[in-house]
């Protein structure tokens, strides 16, 4: 009967196979690049959520900005810079913008997680501090004499070599 016709189908297309192949590549490579280690949390850019075990928490476009430009500075960031770089503002301008989104995302993540943690201030400004990037400087320290502060790429490259040794 017809129902039971096999049809055939032709060998895959070599060039349709390596298309596919390469936008699967780039779509993982894009969704590595948007998974930030944040303190014992996990930044996902790309939905803008805070996430910790089976807790998450929507993040505003402002407040994702902040927690990266914060975890990806070595020191502590004073207001000023905060103001410039996240909202543009001049430093002429009396605002509390900063001060105010610090507050309402400590009490955001505290209300999710129970946690007020992950921001830390003192007289310098504002930091996301953490113990992996003070282990990672040690290490770092350890082996060179220049004493620099670890960029991106070479904190992966010693977490790398930690883990061989």
């Amino acid at each position: 009967s017809e129902d039971q016709i096999i049809k055939f189908r032709p060998p895959i297309n070599i060039f349709k196979f390596i298309e596919n192949l390469n936008v699967r590549f780039i779509q993982k490579k894009y969704q590595d690049q948007s998974n930030v280690n944040v303190k014992d949390f996990f930044l996902d850019i790309n939905s803008r959520q805070l996430k910790k075990g089976n807790s998450s928490l929507k993040l505003t476009e402002r407040e994702t900005d902040m927690i990266l430009f914060l975890n990806n500075s070595n020191k502590p960031v004073n207001v000023e810079t905060l103001e410039k770089e996240i909202w543009q503002h001049s430093s002429e301008l009396e605002t509390h913008t900063v001060e105010t989104h610090i507050y309402r995302l400590r009490k955001k993540i505290k209300a999710e997680f129970g946690n007020d943690d992950l921001i830390k201030s003192n007289k310098n400004g504002y930091t996301i501090w953490w113990k992996r990037k003070i282990l990672l400087q040690k290490i770092y320290f350890q082996k060179n004499t220049n004493q620099e502060w670890l960029s991106q790429k070479k904190e992966k490259e010693v977490l790398r070599e930690r883990k061989s040794n």
